[in-house]
């Protein structure tokens, strides 16, 4: 006995015909860039997620007391950048005079970009302002000020920008 063995001769193939390909080659793609994605945060993931996000939250109901005690104070601080990029705080009491013997510090760090941060003394100048001596580079700044006065403790953050000098012309 011989056996015959039949072939279906099919038509031309269809698109249907590549449709599990395609899925198959859509979730490869996905997969891949994927992996690339979490090899990327890995990478850069410095190991730690922030210094206050968890911790300043348990502490919220204290730092709001804090703010209504400077609140009370009454004074008024003034922060701004001259030309040349020195910062510069003006510093009043409730009265609106100058405060004897305050000490203000400053640390300005770029909030964006390679990581930049200056620790800034601010000694009184005459007239009863305070000016850095280290001025500040071209650009935004988050200043962290901290004033001790009268045995009270101010502090405040604060955004500059610290813009290209203007030059001068000639008269």
């Amino acid at each position: 006995m011989s056996t015959t063995t039949t072939t279906r001769r099919r038509g031309p193939r269809s698109a249907w015909d590549w449709f599990p390909w395609a899925v198959a080659a859509s979730l490869a793609v996905v997969i891949l860039v994927n992996a690339g994605m979490i090899w990327a945060a890995l990478a850069t993931f410095p190991g730690q997620a922030g210094e206050d996000g968890f911790d300043l939250s348990n502490s919220f109901n204290e730092m709001l007391r804090a703010a209504a005690q400077q609140k009370a104070l009454g004074w008024h601080v003034t922060l701004g950048v001259d030309p040349a990029g020195h910062l510069g705080v003006a510093l009043a009491g409730p009265d609106g005079r100058p405060l004897p013997g305050a000490a203000v510090r400053a640390v300005a760090e770029r909030p964006v970009g390679p990581r930049d941060t200056r620790h800034l003394a601010l000694p009184a100048q005459p007239g009863g302002g305070f000016r850095a001596a280290q001025p500040l580079a071209r650009g935004r700044w988050m200043v962290a000020l901290t004033i001790r006065a009268a045995g009270h403790l101010y502090a405040i953050d604060r955004q500059l920008i610290v813009e290209e000098p203007v030059p001068q012309t000639a008269r």
